[in-house]
């Protein structure tokens, strides 16, 4: 490009174009916005709209694109490297025609590495509750044709089927450490929501009867708090022996609850993986 546009600008254009270009450069994000916001409003939605910022995500044996509209979004690019555990524990345990619950699959990553992992060839459900970050999540599944695979669903599980508060600690696309009503944030008692919107909210069990899906033989729970509670609405689902392996997330003080519930659901801990001082994957291996 730099070559070309040499070709057919004078000496003087060039010069004003070197300029310019310095000057954008020079430019923080704040001031674009602001320069931005001078325009008419259609000018606007139309930058916006043509702009359409795609990554790629970290992993390296496919090359999985992933929507970029916030600054969350750029953090979730480094998902594998975050997360080489997970990876790991898809690659060893995922096969063609499983059916995963990616359960807290916010903008995808890990729900489109089982899509390659596989080549297309499992069922992927992706539970996603917060509104900004499963449209990005539907994005992402598109950008990567993967409808016939991952089927996005607006749902979170709990203990309970109820329309409940779903609490946000930020409203960004890939945002994460919500909370739904009557349960702790990770951000402690005193971080307050910045927007409460009631959202579905099913028993695993109950979700699975009414929508007849198909039950998982793979599962990942990474929920920031409410991992208990996705375990006691799934009793059966759990106890279901054709679900070989699940990842759940979770942190210390829910620890010495979480393995003896699995291990009365037929599973046995496989591995810990600590995540910083609190957090920890874990991995369950049925018996």
């Amino acid at each position: 490009m730099h070559r070309f546009l040499r070709r057919f600008l004078s000496d003087a254009q060039w010069r004003g174009l070197a300029r310019l270009a310095g000057g954008l450069r020079a430019l923080t994000a704040a001031t674009l916005v602001r320069l931005l916001r001078l325009l008419p409003l259609g000018v606007q939605a139309a930058v916006k709209e043509s702009l359409r910022p795609v990554g790629k995500l970290d992993y390296a044996p496919s090359a999985v694109r992933m929507a970029v509209n916030s600054r969350w979004q750029v953090y979730r690019l480094r998902s594998c490297r975050k997360e080489p555990e997970t990876i790991r524990w898809l690659e060893e345990h995922l096969r063609p025609g499983d059916v995963l619950f990616d359960i807290g699959a916010n903008v995808g990553a890990y729900s489109l590495v089982a899509h390659a992992i596989t080549e297309g060839h499992a069922r992927i459900y992706a539970f996603e509750p917060g509104f900004a970050t499963f449209t990005e999540l539907c994005s992402n599944v598109a950008l990567n044709q993967a409808q016939a695979s991952i089927v996005p669903l607006q749902i979170g599980l709990s203990d309970r089927t109820a329309l409940l508060d779903f609490r946000y600690s930020d409203l960004g696309a890939g945002a994460a450490q919500h909370s739904w009503e009557g349960t702790a944030s990770q951000l402690g008692a005193e971080h307050r929501a910045v927007h409460t919107q009631p959202t579905p909210c099913f028993r695993m069990d109950d979700l699975i009867d009414r929508l007849a899906l198909e039950p998982p033989t793979v599962m990942k729970i990474d929920v920031d708090g409410p991992e208990l509670d996705v375990i006691a609405g799934g009793e059966r689902t759990l106890s279901d022996p054709r679900l070989r392996t699940i990842l759940i997330e979770s942190d210390a003080a829910s620890e010495p609850r979480l393995i003896p519930s699995l291990e009365s659901r037929g599973f046995r801990l496989h591995q810990q993986f600590r995540r910083g001082s609190d957090l920890s994957n874990y991995v369950f291996l049925r018996r």
